[in-house]
């Protein structure tokens, strides 16, 4: 064999192992989290999980916004973040949003993790215009969307013009870069009552479900609600200063088992497996009067729902909340 044959052989054979290496690692997913961290302590187990998925590559998280409007939650969100993440992600606060109280969990968890309130002041742009810069830097239809609480951040991202970051309005900002919103939402029994989520900022969610340009899939409450993350995991799995330790045991009085909603649209996206979650044909999400959800299949819908295809995806969740080593 020639000298040049022999490096062309060399040549092929890097490039086809490199190609076997992005075929086995493909590029994480670009996500924007929006939460309303303190209302439940779901919302702080699924923020370490989506951590977890962030160390082991499955995802990149671009922004967290929270919907929750407390400082203390913003702050809390920031330094645990900062504690136990290793990106470097833009955030975002819902200022005048629904849900100001504290909560029962925030400030023994701030507490444990950054030891005094002295200065909660928020120098943090407001949640939509967040989402508007990051949208604007992305490609397009590449971001992916996670909404666990409330979705006045999502109805003011739709809602808004142009700015110094985009010459488009919100919606064609969404439908150009997004490639679709997962979030926690609605309630799909028959005759169900409306969910929390959707009741409280009732005007946000007409506008979202109504008019969210891309491909939106929800994880209902009846779906969680049947997946509870046990104590023993958060007693057994993590020290007893560490901050989702110190939540767990002030959210509400121990021992309990909570239900796993806010996770259940994380899992649905990062793992995608069907022996898991099994994911509705496509179809639309109405609202009654009273924000009771409703779905229809219609296969020009751009919407799904979540339904539940296992009954071990409590240890499943268990097992990716817990934490990695640093």
């Amino acid at each position: 064999m020639s000298i040049l044959g022999l490096f062309a052989l060399l040549a092929f054979g890097t490039l086809s192992c490199r190609s076997k290496k992005c075929a086995s690692q493909p590029e994480p997913l670009h996500v924007i989290l929006d939460t309303d961290l303190g209302n439940d302590i779901d919302d702080l187990l699924a923020l370490q999980m989506l951590i977890n998925y962030e160390r082991c590559g499955k995802v990149k998280i671009v922004g967290i916004s929270v919907s929750k409007a407390n400082p203390l939650a913003m702050a809390f969100t920031k330094e645990y973040y900062s504690k136990y993440g290793i990106g470097s992600p833009d955030y975002g606060y819902v200022f005048h949003g629904v849900n100001t109280d504290e909560g029962n969990y925030l400030a023994k968890a701030y507490g444990s993790l950054a030891g005094n309130r002295d200065s909660l002041e928020i120098n943090d742009a407001e949640a939509y215009k967040m989402m508007r810069r990051q949208l604007a830097l992305s490609a397009d239809t590449s971001m992916h969307i996670i909404a666990i609480g409330p979705l006045t951040n999502l109805a003011r991202l739709l809602e808004s013009p142009a700015d110094e970051y985009s010459s488009l309005t919100g919606m064609e900002l969404v439908k150009q870069k997004v490639r679709r919103l997962d979030f926690m939402g609605g309630n799909f029994n028959v005759q169900s009552p409306a969910e929390w989520n959707i009741l409280q900022d009732s005007t946000a969610s007409r506008t979202v479900i109504e008019s969210w340009p891309t491909l939106m899939e929800a994880s209902g409450f009846e779906v969680g609600d049947k997946v509870r993350y046990p104590a023993s995991s958060a007693v057994g799995d993590f020290d007893a200063a560490h901050p989702l330790r110190v939540g767990f045991e002030n959210f509400i009085p121990m021992p309990y088992d909570r239900p796993c909603w806010d996770l259940i649209p994380i899992i649905n996206l990062v793992e995608h497996d069907s022996s898991l979650l099994h994911e509705s044909d496509n179809g639309r999400i109405m609202l009654d009067e009273g924000c009771c959800t409703r779905f229809n299949i219609d296969h020009s819908g751009n919407c799904r729902f979540v339904a539940l295809n296992t009954d071990s995806l409590a240890s499943f969740i268990a097992g990716k909340v817990k934490p990695m080593k640093q």
